[in-house]
Protein backbone atom coordinates (compact mmCIF):
# COMPACT_ATOMS: atom_id res chain seq x y z
CA UNK A 1 0.00 0.00 0.00
CA UNK A 2 1.63 3.24 -1.11
CA UNK A 3 2.19 5.89 1.53
CA UNK A 4 1.85 3.60 4.55
CA UNK A 5 5.19 4.80 5.94
CA UNK A 6 6.95 1.43 6.07
CA UNK A 7 10.45 0.83 4.80
CA UNK A 8 9.44 -1.64 2.10
CA UNK A 9 11.21 -0.51 -1.10
CA UNK A 10 8.36 -1.84 -3.26
CA UNK A 11 6.00 0.71 -1.72
CA UNK A 12 8.16 3.75 -2.45
CA UNK A 13 6.98 6.00 -5.29
CA UNK A 14 9.08 6.14 -8.43
CA UNK A 15 9.31 8.74 -11.16
CA UNK A 16 11.36 9.09 -14.33
CA UNK A 17 14.27 11.52 -14.32
CA UNK A 18 13.35 14.61 -16.38
CA UNK A 19 16.73 14.53 -18.16
CA UNK A 20 17.70 10.89 -18.80
CA UNK A 21 14.24 9.31 -18.22
CA UNK A 22 15.68 6.59 -15.97
CA UNK A 23 13.33 5.38 -13.23
CA UNK A 24 14.28 7.26 -10.08
CA UNK A 25 13.62 6.51 -6.41
CA UNK A 26 11.85 8.61 -3.80
CA UNK A 27 14.02 10.38 -1.24
CA UNK A 28 12.82 12.53 1.65
CA UNK A 29 13.23 16.28 1.33
CA UNK A 30 15.29 16.32 4.56
CA UNK A 31 18.00 14.27 2.85
CA UNK A 32 18.06 16.70 -0.06
CA UNK A 33 18.26 19.66 2.33
CA UNK A 34 21.16 18.05 4.16
CA UNK A 35 23.36 17.50 1.11
CA UNK A 36 22.72 20.48 -1.17
CA UNK A 37 25.04 23.47 -0.96
CA UNK A 38 24.07 26.15 1.55
CA UNK A 39 22.80 28.58 -1.09
CA UNK A 40 20.13 26.05 -2.16
CA UNK A 41 18.87 24.94 1.27
CA UNK A 42 16.23 27.70 1.45
CA UNK A 43 14.74 26.46 -1.84
CA UNK A 44 13.92 22.98 -0.54
CA UNK A 45 10.17 22.43 -0.07
CA UNK A 46 8.47 19.87 2.16
CA UNK A 47 7.64 17.81 -0.90
CA UNK A 48 8.51 14.53 -2.58
CA UNK A 49 11.94 14.39 -4.16
CA UNK A 50 13.52 11.73 -6.29
CA UNK A 51 17.12 10.74 -6.88
CA UNK A 52 18.48 9.77 -10.28
CA UNK A 53 20.89 6.84 -10.07
CA UNK A 54 22.06 6.95 -13.68
CA UNK A 55 25.83 7.49 -13.46
CA UNK A 56 26.00 9.39 -16.77
CA UNK A 57 23.24 11.86 -15.80
CA UNK A 58 24.09 15.17 -14.09
CA UNK A 59 20.78 15.19 -12.18
CA UNK A 60 21.05 14.15 -8.54
CA UNK A 61 17.62 15.21 -7.16
CA UNK A 62 14.37 16.56 -8.59
CA UNK A 63 11.00 17.30 -7.05
CA UNK A 64 7.54 15.91 -7.82
CA UNK A 65 6.64 18.71 -10.25
CA UNK A 66 10.12 18.74 -11.80
CA UNK A 67 10.41 22.48 -11.20
CA UNK A 68 13.42 21.94 -8.94
CA UNK A 69 16.31 19.97 -10.38
CA UNK A 70 19.59 19.72 -8.47
CA UNK A 71 22.68 18.76 -10.40
CA UNK A 72 25.91 17.25 -9.17
CA UNK A 73 27.44 20.74 -9.01
CA UNK A 74 24.68 21.75 -6.51
CA UNK A 75 25.64 19.08 -3.98
CA UNK A 76 28.00 19.77 -1.11
CA UNK A 77 30.85 17.31 -1.39
CA UNK A 78 31.46 17.65 2.35
CA UNK A 79 27.96 16.36 3.24
CA UNK A 80 27.69 13.00 4.98
CA UNK A 81 25.25 11.46 2.48
CA UNK A 82 25.83 7.91 3.72
CA UNK A 83 25.14 8.91 7.31
CA UNK A 84 21.93 10.67 6.35
CA UNK A 85 20.51 7.90 4.20
CA UNK A 86 21.46 4.89 6.30
CA UNK A 87 21.63 5.93 9.95
CA UNK A 88 18.38 7.92 10.01
CA UNK A 89 16.32 5.77 7.64
CA UNK A 90 13.27 5.70 9.92
CA UNK A 91 13.21 9.49 10.41
CA UNK A 92 13.44 10.23 6.71
CA UNK A 93 10.72 7.87 5.59
CA UNK A 94 8.15 9.13 8.03
CA UNK A 95 8.73 6.67 10.84
CA UNK A 96 7.61 3.12 11.26
CA UNK A 97 4.71 1.30 9.72
CA UNK A 98 1.36 2.96 10.37
CA UNK A 99 -0.49 -0.36 10.34
CA UNK A 100 -1.58 -0.08 6.72
CA UNK A 101 0.95 -2.49 5.27
CA UNK A 102 -0.14 -5.65 3.60
CA UNK A 103 2.96 -7.60 4.59
CA UNK A 104 6.56 -7.18 3.54
CA UNK A 105 7.24 -4.42 6.07
CA UNK A 106 10.73 -4.50 7.61
CA UNK A 107 9.46 -3.74 11.12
Amino acid sequence: MAGCGCNNKNNEPKKKCPVCHTESNYINYLVVKTVVKDEFKKLIKEDKYYTCNEKDCDVVFFDELEDQIFLLKDISLTADFEGVTKNNKEDQRGGGCKGGCSGGCNH
